[in-house]
């Protein structure tokens, strides 16, 4: 019989908890426009669809069955990626993932991801006093 080395031990190791510590998206889901605040539409916006803004909430549990701190809420990470951008008001082309990572029933992180185009309030272009 032969007896595994301490490198081959290190490796199985390493590679166990690389498997055990992976991570998945349980869900993606698209969107045309979402926002977390009140619109005026009698305003004009555009949307910037060059620019593509971030935004993400986690929470870190310790047991998955017992979860102390809460689930990350979808409503933080909409908000976060909206506060990043100077007079935006939303998000177009909205993409939100929803996954978890970490080893199971030992820690786990929960997380919203949200990506999206702003739609940022048109600002009046100064008129010329003559």
């Amino acid at each position: 019989m032969k007896v595994l080395g301490f490198r081959s031990l290190a490796v199985a190791s390493v590679c166990a908890l690389a498997l055990l510590g992976a991570g998945c998206t349980t869900g993606d889901y698209t969107f045309g426009t979402v926002s977390t605040r009140l619109m005026d539409f009698t305003k004009e916006y555009e949307i910037q669809h060059k620019v593509l803004t971030r935004g993400e909430s986690r929470t870190p549990s310790y047991l998955i069955v017992f979860n102390p701190n809460g689930y990350p809420k979808v409503e933080d990470a909409i908000e976060q990626a909206i506060g990043s951008i100077p007079n935006c008001v939303g998000l177009a082309n909205v993409k939100v993932s929803f996954g978890m990572s970490g080893i199971p029933c030992v820690a786990v992180d929960h997380w919203f991801i949200v990506t999206g185009s702003p739609i940022v309030e048109k600002t009046p272009e100064p008129q010329d006093a003559k």
